[in-house]
């Protein structure tokens, strides 16, 4: 995807939903209806600086007049969210991507959802959705504070399922294992920090099996859990641009990319937002991202130029 596919939007309102959470209601600049969307689903957003950043939609999919997306102010995030904070009110234009979902629900009899902190924000019309279709849900929310806790007013307004408030002050770590150990035939979703969706995925593993949990990430794992390889270089072909270029052992392929094609659209370069996402036409990647399942890795269908490269000597993609 490139610079073409943005499309304009403004800001309407801009809502305080806690000390360092921000609620921004984007809509279209004509007021027509924005493109629609699935619970789960993000857009990836191209701010006046230029950085793009990916937020997940958490209003009312049904409603296409506006997206909700809620920026937690994060003092170590990469500037994005302070940019957001800081720059963006009431009347400002922004350029967006058409909404995708890589956290996509799935049918199940029952549903367990675990939110921590600003993770709660894709979980929200999920809930919405699971409650439509008058299945039983359990949410446990953690956070630092009961007062970091985003949407509370809305979460209160559910009646279809179970609300755990898990505030860390109060009650310590997430016990991880026992809520998983009540997950079995449920259909089990995850956002939150790294650290507790790392966690999360090594407990599913053993107590559920592979494959039973679903998360996104809003940021990279941590750096201990990223196997080390060796760089080779390989013969990048980008079909729709009619590229043929090397790419070295010290290169990634998405800055051999941008160096033909520069307004790629990227956005976190660590692999876990997916805005880079490519469609491999032949030959074989080495994935490296944390955002693919586990069956598009084996499908070798996609792949994430930013952070992956290629185990064959030739690779084309659909660029």
């Amino acid at each position: 995807m490139t610079e073409a596919s943005l499309f304009p939007v403004a800001v309407a309102d801009k809502v305080p939903a806690t000390a360092d959470v921000v609620s921004f209601r984007l809509i279209s600049l004509d007021g027509s209806r924005l493109p629609a969307w699935t619970p789960g689903a993000h857009i990836d957003v191209r701010l006046p600086s230029g950085l793009v950043r990916q937020y997940s939609l958490n209003g009312d999919y049904r409603d296409l007049s506006s997206y909700r997306i809620g920026v937690l102010n994060d003092p170590a995030s990469r500037g994005g969210s302070a940019e957001f904070h800081r720059d963006v009110t009431v009347g400002s234009q922004l350029r967006i991507r058409p909404p995708r979902n890589r956290f996509e629900l799935e049918l199940a009899g029952r549903y367990v959802f675990i939110a921590g902190g600003i993770g709660i924000t894709p979980i929200l019309p999920m809930i919405a959705h699971v409650e439509e279709l008058h299945r039983p849900w359990k949410l446990v929310y953690g956070a630092r504070t009961r007062a970091a806790m985003a949407y509370l007013p809305e979460l209160r307004s559910r009646t279809g399922g179970e609300v755990v408030l898990a505030p860390q002050d109060e009650c310590g770590l997430l016990d991880l294992e026992a809520i998983l150990r009540e997950c079995r035939t449920a259909g089990v979703y995850a956002c939150g920090p790294s650290a507790m969706l790392t966690a999360l995925e090594k407990r599913a593993a053993e107590i559920l099996g592979p494959g039973h949990l679903r998360l996104e990430r809003f940021s990279a794992p941590p750096g201990d859990l990223v196997v080390a390889r060796e760089n080779r270089p390989f013969e990048l072909e980008l079909a729709q641009t009619g590229v043929r270029t090397a790419v070295g052992a010290d290169q990634a392929t998405l800055d051999v990319i941008l160096e033909h094609i520069p307004d790629y659209l990227y956005g976190c370069q660590e692999g876990y937002c997916g805005t880079c996402i490519a469609t491999v036409i032949s030959g074989v990647p080495e994935h490296r991202d944390s955002c693919l399942t586990e069956a598009e890795h084996y499908s070798n269908a996609l792949m994430t130029p930013c952070v992956s490269r290629a185990r064959s000597l030739r690779l084309v993609l659909d660029i």
